[in-house]
């Protein structure tokens, strides 16, 4: 009894009296039907875009008595993701002695000479961080210049 279409309608009506709880029976069951709407909110309840007090008067079926749409349910129906989408961000840093580390490695691996992989790597570890990271810039694009990037995100990632 799972209905997008209701889950959208019961998070889009919250929405429009957010921040304040409403009452399902008056505001959400006349346009979805009682059933639709108790199945639907437990459902978004269960995956935090709704919060909502439940009574189970007599050990009949829970019922909804106040709800009301969380921030992430307001992130889910806005357009841009919201603010999750900005919070949401990971950020990843490698030191500037890893990619240093992750360059000589490849330039130890080389088919150079001995004498011009003592003299790169050398210049390597002595790069300020700027010039390393057009350095490391460089190394990613050609690298993926090298590979067909869709099969190896599909091996990579799997079905």
């Amino acid at each position: 009894m799972l209905a997008r279409d209701v889950q959208r309608g019961i998070l889009n009506l919250l929405a429009l009296h957010y921040p304040k709880q409403v009452i399902p029976a008056r505001h959400i069951a006349p346009e979805f039907g009682d059933r639709p709407t108790i199945f639907n909110l437990a459902y978004l309840d269960d995956h935090g875009l709704t919060v909502s007090t439940w009574t189970n008067p007599m050990n009949m079926d829970p019922t909804p008595v106040m709800t009301k749409i969380t921030a992430k349910g307001l992130d889910f129906i806005s357009d841009d993701g919201g603010l999750s989408s900005i919070l949401g961000v990971v950020t990843v840093k490698l030191h500037q002695e890893t990619i240093a580390a992750l360059i000589v490695d490849r330039v130890e691996k080389s088919s150079a000479s001995p004498s011009i992989k003592k003299q790169l790597i050398e210049r390597v570890k002595g790069l300020p961080s700027e010039a390393l990271q057009r350095v490391s810039l460089k190394a990613i694009e050609a690298g993926l210049e090298r590979v067909d990037v869709s099969q190896w995100l599909d091996k990579l990632l799997g079905p």
